[in-house]
């Protein structure tokens, strides 16, 4: 039974539940896309990560660039971590370090769970730069 009180941030919870309890990828990407709709930062990042890894729906790169960079446009931190990730991929982008650096260092002042994910994220852009 799914509960849901009609806001994005309840619609997102229902598809973490999907997603992480019931292992049910394309439940979770609706729940995600009806949070995304409401624009709920968070969720728009699990409707640019589902769309880019095929979780849920079929791969599709311009879909998961369009809800990361309207996101990061606005300066949603959630927005520029998953710019950041396209651009260390290469999803539907040339991969570019710099980049991802860049979009990444500024979602590092977000919320602490995304603040850890941002940093993972610049540590391994810092260890490409050494490389190249």
């Amino acid at each position: 039974m799914t509960v849901y009180h009609g806001s994005e941030m309840s619609a997102n919870g229902v598809g973490l539940t999907y997603e992480d309890g019931q292992r049910d990828s394309a439940e979770a990407f609706h729940w995600y896309l009806e949070a995304a709709e409401m624009r709920f930062g968070e969720a728009s990042y699990n409707v640019c990560r589902m769309a880019a890894q095929g979780l849920g729906v079929a791969a599709d790169y311009p879909e998961a660039i369009k809800w990361c960079s309207k996101l990061a446009d606005s300066g949603d931190e959630w927005g520029q971590f998953g710019m950041g990730r396209i651009y260390e991929d290469g999803t539907g982008v040339p991969p570019d370090p710099v980049k991802a650096f860049q979009v990444a260092e500024v979602s590092r002042t977000g919320e602490p769970r995304l603040h850890n994910l941002a940093w993972e994220l610049c540590t391994r852009m810092a260890k490409a730069f050494d490389a190249i």
